[in-house]
């Protein structure tokens, strides 16, 4: 019972707060003829949303839709499912206020009125979408309308359908595709034609009695119309219908454009359709306002006939037609005119008129030609688009015969530049005008200059930021930074080819950048700083200063070759360099950071730039060069530097730069140089002349074994002051980094007062095998003793003994490793040895009493002198050591042995002072002989004593 009550209850929650009355139903499929035989019945019992499908047949019936949001969809398509309506006016007709509607995959026949067809009185609340259905209609009709489908519901669409036309024997015309009075309707991609007597392929039509507006912002797409008598008709008070992509052919007339009593149709606009085998008109116009009918192909490359000036389809009076497409597969345009502002659809003669005339975002297309004319983009017109018709090939600004000074100034924002040739622009340096610049980006931004061709300039392209300075007047600052220049070909320019200064962020791709055999001729210059413009990069302004920085900029996948410099860094930092092919240059890239004024040259900072991923090769003198003061941070990664004449990377300690002293870096670390294949460079990988360290590890020198030079191998050689260990066994990428053996030496341990222990680690770095050693040495001494080498397969430690040392001695070693005919040495370490016991002569100090005694200086004396200058004195004085103090302990716990000692010791004291007389080596036999005699008698004496006393 708790349970039913529960259920109730929440049932009844659910009921007044109106969830379960709130819950959607979902759509359902209704099926013909499994649930009904007829479509009719079929509609007649569908819910709003349902769809509809039918199964292939023929269903000889007419339909009437009037259920909101239904889908009325064949299973099999037009070919397999027929509605047959047996003669009648209406095969399918849809009501108003129905929301989306959509009949779907039919071929539908036999109507004498209309197919499928939305009336003007059902428009409102009804789009009406009508797809991939065939209508086919009776070759001639009296009854009123006789279209095969008419939409007149805003939103609606009409796709994929293959319609036949009717020919309509009453004073008005039949459609195949009418769209009535409806807004933002869309034709597409359907296939009209018209039986022997059709009359309109596709119709936009206004002038509705009762005063309902349109159609409007109709969309005619991509349609194939033919044999008809108009293909395309906008008739009435239709604005703004875009007819586009669409092929007519065959017909009376391809597009007829015309009023309906006082209804005049506005802003038809015809573009990028092919117009041809029209019999009257290609385009006739008979209302007030004029058909943009530009950008067509008209059947024939000379354009169109009647008011045009070739031979294709004929255009009347108030048609816009130029420029048109001179080929079918409309890809070149060609115009009566050079220059089209395309557009607002004017024409000009020359470019400066097109500019001078367009507004912010228009586009100009130039047309083949030589154009003798300077052109400036002015800051108030961005965006504008100027664009070659056919190419940089046969579309040229000449500067030939012009005032010097650039050709093409860019001071507008967004400007894009496409596919022209600028060359011939030419001043003297010297002068206080500009140098000829073919393309100069003067203060803009986000432009993009985009194949086209600069050559036989002074300066091919330059893009100039910054603060400028110019002649007594008010400082200019400008911002030229994130301009894309890409896909051009810039060459043979007198001075440089592609020039950036004092700009950040600018990306130069896939550029052909390529000199002449002039000298100082410069491919690719990014310059930053301040300073009076000077020779180095082509401006010679009198009197004009420069003030920023260029960084951030990129060179991306383009081709540097033949120029004195293909890619030179002057005081910019933060850019790359990367992806390029830069080949046969004098020098393929040169960074430098120059801080010292002088009047002609920028000063500044070359920081953090990146040289990557790069193929430098066949350069006459270096694959890159470095240097300037403050230059720091240059990352030279990933580059394949080969087959360079003098070095692949110069390191420079000064050099000169036309007139002036440039030094060279000046911080270890300013220069790295990572994971790149150096080989075949002739005179050296890598040369530093400065005395800062570069870091030139972990890259491939072209054999396993290394650099050659100051390095082990046979690779490329390497100077003084580069660390190149470990260096890569194969190329990057794959290489695996190996390098120099190394050595490590360690404390020494257990020392003594005449033995210690001497350890080291160590690595066999490329080799297979090394031999280790130690040496050592009293400090006061200068001669080495050496360990015996011991041969090493693996990396790890070794340790060596060594024995009869000086107590109390402060000794140097170090550890060593030996390899392919030299030496590593690790760093010199110390220790002392300890002190003996007592006094050091353990039994005669026992025997006398006291270390003083004169008889234990002698023997002292002589042991200092003589026994430890030699191995067997050492050998015998660390014997004696290790067996003397429990004897010493005996004697002096038993003090009457002493006298007995003393008596023994006598002829090792009385030989000392002899041995001191003589010469060294009679000194060694002589005395070692007494000792041992004196020790074998003390001993003997105390054994006996020791003996006799615990018998």
């Amino acid at each position: 019972m708790k349970q039913t009550l529960s259920i109730l209850f929440a049932l009844a929650f659910a009921l007044s707060s109106g969830l379960v009355m709130n819950t959607p139903v979902a759509a359902a499929t209704v099926n013909v003829p499994g649930d009904y035989s007829t479509i009719q019945a079929a509609v007649d019992a569908a819910s709003p949303g349902d769809t509809v499908v039918v199964a292939a047949g023929t269903y000889a019936e007419t339909i009437s839709i009037d259920v909101p949001n239904l889908t009325l969809r064949s299973a099999g398509g037009a070919d397999a499912t027929i509605i047959d309506a047996g003669g009648a006016v209406v095969a399918v007709e849809v009501m108003a206020n129905l929301g989306d509607v959509t009949v779907e995959g039919f071929t539908v026949r036999n109507w004498t009125g209309a197919g499928i067809v939305q009336r003007i009185a059902q428009k409102e609340g009804t789009a009406l979408h009508v797809l991939n259905n065939k209508v086919t209609a009776p070759e001639q009709t009296s009854t009123p309308g006789g279209n095969s489908i008419q939409v007149t519901g805003d939103g609606s669409s009409v796709i994929g359908n293959e319609v036949t036309v009717a020919h309509q024997t009453g004073p008005s015309s039949a459609c195949g595709i009418l769209v009535g009075v409806g807004n933002n309707v869309v034709v597409r991609e359907n296939y009209v034609s018209g039986a022997p007597n059709g009359d309109s392929g596709i119709a936009v039509v206004g002038a509705d009695p009762y005063g309902r507006a349109g159609p409007d912002n109709t969309i005619v797409q991509k349609n194939v119309v033919e044999d008809c008598r108009a293909a395309i008709v906008v008739q009435g008070d239709a604005s703004d219908t875009l007819i586009e992509g669409n092929t007519t052919s065959a017909s009376s007339a391809g597009i007829y454009n015309g009023p309906i009593g006082t209804y005049q149709p506005t802003g038809t606009q015809v573009r990028l359709n092919s117009i041809s085998h029209s019999t009257d008109w290609g385009v006739a116009n008979a209302a007030d306002a004029a058909v943009d009918a530009r950008q067509n192909w008209w059947g024939h490359a000379s354009g169109p006939s009647g008011e045009g000036p070739g031979a294709g389809d004929a255009v009347s009076e108030k048609v816009l037609f130029d420029p048109w497409y001179a080929d079918e597969a409309m890809t070149h345009l060609a115009s009566e005119r050079e220059v089209i502002n395309v557009t607002q659809g004017t024409l000009h003669d020359t470019i400066k008129e097109a500019i001078d005339q367009a507004i912010t975002g228009d586009t100009i297309m130039v047309t083949p030609g030589v154009y003798n004319e300077r052109i400036t983009i002015p800051q108030d017109k961005p965006d504008l688009i100027i664009q070659s018709v056919d190419g940089p090939s046969v579309t040229i600004i000449d500067g030939s015969n012009l005032a010097p000074g650039p050709l093409v100034v860019i001071g507008a924002d967004g400007t894009i530049l496409e596919g022209l040739t600028v060359r011939n622009a030419a001043s003297l340096v010297e002068s206080d005008d500009w140098p000829g610049i073919g393309i100069l980006i003067w203060g803009a931004s986000q432009c993009s200059i985009i194949n086209n061709i600069a050559r036989d300039n002074e300066i091919g392209m330059a893009v100039v930021g910054g603060i400028v300075y110019p002649r007594d007047e008010e400082p200019v600052h400008l911002a030229a930074n994130g301009n894309v220049i890409a896909g051009n070909e810039i060459g043979v320019n007198a001075w440089a080819n592609l020039v950036l200064v004092n700009t950040s962020g600018n990306t130069l791709e896939e550029n052909e950048v390529y000199g002449d055999p002039r000298e100082y001729d410069l491919g690719i210059v990014i310059a930053g700083g301040k300073g009076m413009t000077g020779w180095i990069i082509g401006f010679g302004l009198e009197g004009w200063f420069f003030d920023g920085t260029s960084e951030n900029n990129e060179v991306l996948a383009g081709s540097m070759h033949q120029c004195w410099a293909g890619v030179l860094i002057l005081n910019a930092s933060g850019n790359i360099v990367q992806d390029n092919s830069i080949a046969n240059n004098d020098i393929g890239i040169v960074v430098v950071g120059h801080e010292e004024e002088e009047e002609y040259l920028l000063t500044g900072e070359a920081i953090g730039n990146t040289i990557s991923n790069n193929a430098i090769t066949g350069n006459s003198l270096v694959g890159i060069g470095v240097g300037g003061e403050t230059c720091t941070g240059t990352t030279i990664d990933r580059n394949t530097i080969a087959d360079n004449y003098w070095a692949g990377v110069g390191i420079f300690e000064s050099f000169s730069w036309g007139e002036y002293d440039i030094k060279g870096i000046t911080e270890d670390g300013a220069v790295v140089i990572n994971f790149n294949n150096i080989e075949g460079n002739v005179q050296a990988g890598v040369w530093n002349e400065t005395d800062v360290v570069v870091d030139a590890t972990h890259n491939w020198w072209g054999h396993a074994g290394g650099p050659s030079g100051e390095g082990p191998g046979t690779g490329d050689a390497v100077s003084e002051n580069v660390d190149y260990s470990p260096w890569l066994n194969a190329p990057y990428p794959g290489g695996q980094p190996v390098g120099l053996p190394t050595v490590t030496t360690l404390d020494a341990t257990d020392v003594t007062a005449d033995s210690a222990t001497l350890n080291m680690d160590y690595t066999l770095g490329y080799c297979s095998t090394v031999d280790v050693i130690f040496g050592y040495k009293k400090s006061t001494d200068e001669d080495w003793d050496v360990t015996a080498l011991v041969t090493r397969q693996a990396d790890g430690t070794h340790s060596a003994t060594i024995t009869g040392l000086a107590p109390e001695t402060k000794y140097d070693f170090l550890a060593g490793v030996v390899f392919d005919d030299q030496g590593i040495e690790g760093a010199v370490l110390h220790f002392a040895t300890a002190a003996p016991p007592a006094s050091g002569c353990f039994v005669a100090t026992a025997a006398y009493g006291t270390p003083m005694a004169e008889e234990i200086e002698i023997l002292r004396e002589f042991r200092d002198g003589y026994l430890l200058t030699n191995p067997l004195g050492q050998a015998l004085t660390g014997l004696y050591y290790r067996t003397s103090p429990p004897i010493a302990e005996f004697i002096t716990a038993h003090p009457g042995l002493k006298p007995a000692v003393r008596v023994g010791l006598m002829p090792a004291v009385a030989l000392s002072t002899v041995v001191v007389n003589t010469t060294r080596p009679e000194k060694a036999a002589l005395v070692g002989s007494l000792v041992l005699i004196s020790v074998a008698v003390a001993v003997w004496a105390t054994r006996r004593s020791k003996d006799t006393e615990y018998a």
